[in-house]
């Protein structure tokens, strides 16, 4: 398992700042942002606060002044605020899922500025809704992220003769959270209420993030709203220290400075797979000509070799999976070549797409999880990931309720 080293035990040490960014418009490049039509803003602001938004005359106008500024500030160069964001409408995702072979449904929904994302049951109210946050991650997390009840909720509820069972819910399960999650905080959808019907695992799809972009993107993204009808900063973590969670020679590192979100990512597969060979790839999403995150990290399928797939299946993993969702590496080719996207880095940018999703679960209340510096990780998976995230969120401390106001 993987262990702080450096700077990286003691007390927290950063503070959250509204930043300004220039060139980092919600979604991507400016090419790629979400423009949708004020009518569908107004409608969907009913559905994410109920009764709290303004009249349709009153939304056009504050829509037309906020354009208006924001592209003074282009014109002056200067960064733009960023606000809390939901969907503008549902949509929902079906598919099954890789590990378990489950046919399973994902409805995101619209959810009020400063509730985060949040997993729900749509068969049962029996159980308790599931933050998306690092406290619900059940360790060790090897091949994919799962949430839930921790291993003293699960025998408590397991226990019919205990009184606590009475009292408390036991949470709503769901694993691999990883590319959903990694869409909704790379693309720029900071609240949302996620109800899954059918199995527990949320659906591989194509194996990338991609499907879950589309979905958000064609729902439209807009402004979260709070209880008083209000906009919402979208607060950045800012940690001022170096921090390295490492396991033998894997680490993931952060180190502060600069005004810029950045994730550099390397692997090295050499030795079991030549054609993916050593890879390494820097990507920011405030970066000018960086790409945007829809652009240069959703797509990155999943992969595997080819020598690892009956070991899997001999575990009951994998039951779900074929080669339309994930990549198989055979020593120096590709069984299904057709499936590549990025012909030079698909697994590193994939890797990325892996870390954004895992670092979504230290995002709280409606803010941003990736820090303000740069992320430098080699050779890691899940579980280095989330032991890294507990690290970030020691390092900046919760938000307190006056600050989330």
């Amino acid at each position: 398992s993987g262990s702080g080293s450096g700077s990286g035990s003691g007390s927290g040490s950063g503070h959250y700042t509204s930043r300004r960014f220039k060139a980092y418009p919600r979604g991507g490049s400016k090419s790629n942002q979400v423009t949708t039509p004020t009518s569908l803003r107004v409608s969907a602001g009913k559905e994410a606060t109920t009764s709290q938004v303004e009249s349709g005359a009153s939304g056009s106008d504050r829509e037309g002044k906020r354009e208006e500024e924001e592209e003074d500030r282009r014109e002056k160069g200067e960064g733009r605020v960023r606000y809390q964001s939901t969907l503008a409408r549902p949509f929902t995702l079906s598919g099954v899922g890789l590990h378990t072979g489950v046919e399973a449904k994902v409805t995101l929904r619209p959810a009020p500025a400063g509730t985060g994302r949040i997993f729900k049951r749509e068969e049962s109210r029996s159980l308790e809704p599931t933050r998306a946050h690092i406290s619900n991650v059940q360790f060790p997390a090897v091949l994919c992220t799962t949430l839930g009840p921790s291993s003293e909720e699960a025998s408590d509820g397991a226990d019919s003769s205990s009184s606590s069972r009475s009292r408390r819910k036991r949470k709503v399960t769901v694993r691999l959270t990883e590319h959903l999650l990694s869409a909704l905080e790379g693309f720029g959808c900071d609240n949302c209420v996620i109800v899954v019907s059918g199995g527990e695992e949320i659906p591989i799809l194509d194996g990338s993030a991609l499907p879950w972009v589309k979905g958000v993107r064609d729902a439209g993204v807009v402004d979260a709203l709070d209880e008083r009808g209000q906009q919402v900063k979208r607060e950045f973590r800012t940690p001022e220290r170096h921090f390295t969670v490492a396991d033998g020679e894997s680490f993931v590192s952060f180190y502060p400075g600069g005004t810029q979100v950045k994730v550099s990512y390397g692997i090295d597969f050499t030795a079991k797979a030549q054609v993916i060979g050593k890879q390494w790839i820097s990507w920011s999403p405030e970066e000018e000509g960086a790409g945007s995150y829809e652009e240069c990290i959703a797509p990155a399928r999943t992969f595997c070799c080819q020598e690892d797939i009956a070991h899997m299946r001999s575990l009951g993993l994998i039951k779900g999976g074929d080669e339309r969702c994930a990549l198989i590496a055979e020593g120096d080719r590709w069984v299904n070549q057709e499936q590549v996207r990025f012909h030079s880095d698909e697994q590193a940018r994939h890797k990325i797409l892996d870390l954004v999703g895992d670092l979504a679960l230290v995002a709280e209340r409606g803010n941003a999880a990736l820090p303000v510096g740069h992320i430098v990780a080699y050779k890691a998976g899940h579980d280095l990931h989330l032991k890294f995230a507990q690290q970030l969120l020691a390092a900046v401390p919760a938000m307190t309720d006056e600050k989330a106001s």
